[in-house]
Parts: structure tokens; sequence; C-alpha cells
């Protein structure tokens, strides 16, 4: 269902709709999830008693959550798709990190002589289950490999987004450049 590259995460979603009780839900989704749009409206029409609908605007980041569209529909809950928990807002929100879920080797190993001998190693949300790994691909190919702390509005180690990189900013000293997998 949906798109195997993915993790969206169906059963939680249904399982928090089903305990919330909302009346409507709005979905935001990135461009590129749009296209299975409309079937996570019909899951969730029919697996919750909630009705569903997809805001049509872009979607920047978890700093662009669409709580003003929210209150104009009326709708009860958000569900947002791609982010992690960002700020507060007066409408509930459930964020589905959206986790990639296709291997990511092929890619390192093409990678491995442009990069740097130390390594700052950071990812956007959909990636961050895999910094373990890179980062031990990347130690046993004889690389230094750094993850930076979780800071400011960033609530994983490693993590980077679009307005927010400090935890990389700490490491610049200590590394020669920074690879960044991100979707």
């Amino acid at each position: 269902l949906l798109g195997a590259m993915y993790d969206l995460e169906i059963d939680r979603m249904i399982e928090e709709i089903q305990e919330r009780k909302p009346s409507l839900v709005l979905l935001q989704l990135p461009e590129g999830l749009k296209q299975r749009a409309a079937e996570l409206v019909a899951l969730i029409e029919t697996k919750t008693s909630a009705k569903a609908c997809v805001s049509s605007e872009m979607h920047w980041g978890a700093c662009d959550l669409p709580i003003e569209e929210a209150r104009q529909i009326h709708a009860d809950l958000v569900i947002t798709f791609g982010h992690a928990p960002f700020h507060a807002t007066d409408i509930p929100v459930i964020y589905v990190e959206a986790r990639y879920q296709t291997a990511i080797e092929p890619l390192l190993v093409r990678a491995l002589h442009l990069l740097p001998k130390r390594i700052g190693l950071v990812a956007s949300v959909q990636h961050l289950h895999q910094l373990s790994y890179v980062r031990d691909f990347l130690v046993d190919h004889g690389f230094t490999v750094l993850i930076p702390d979780g800071l400011a509005r960033a609530v994983h180690q490693g993590q980077i987004l679009g307005c927010e990189y400090l935890g990389s900013k700490t490491l610049c000293s200590e590394v020669d450049g920074f690879l960044s997998i991100s979707s």
C-alpha cells in the first residue's frame, strides 16, 4: 500500500485517529507523496469514523504546518508527513516521519572516492534511522565519522532541517566536510 519507498506508519496513524476521534483530518503531504493522497483519504475514511481531506498547498517543512487552513475548514486534527515534531499548535498534529525504506549502500559505494577522511554525518528525518549503518559502513572503509547532537529545533541526533543545522556547526572544526543524506 502507498509505495514501499517510505514507511508511512499506517497502523500508528489509524490507531491515533481512532483514539482521538476527530471529525475532520487535514493531511499535509510533501509533493512526492501527494500522488498517494487519494489512497490515504480512502484508508482513513474506511478504517475510522473521520472524514479526511488533503492540503493542496506547497509543503516547505516542519515549520510550515497548515494550521490556518485547518482552522478555515474546521479540521480537528492535522497529519503531516515527512517531519519530526517541531512546535506546539492549538490544533493537534500527528507527525509521520516517513522513513526511507530503500537500501542506501549502493549510493555509499559510489560516493566513497568523493568523501573527505573526517566526515560530519547528518540527515533529514526520512534517513535518520540509517545514520548508524552509514557511520559503521564509512568507519569500516577508513573514515572518521562524527554525528552531531540534536540541538535547538532538531529533536534527533544528526538531524538537519531546512532552517536548522546548529548541531552541524558544532562539528565544523573537527571535520573536513559533511555528508548529508536527505530526500
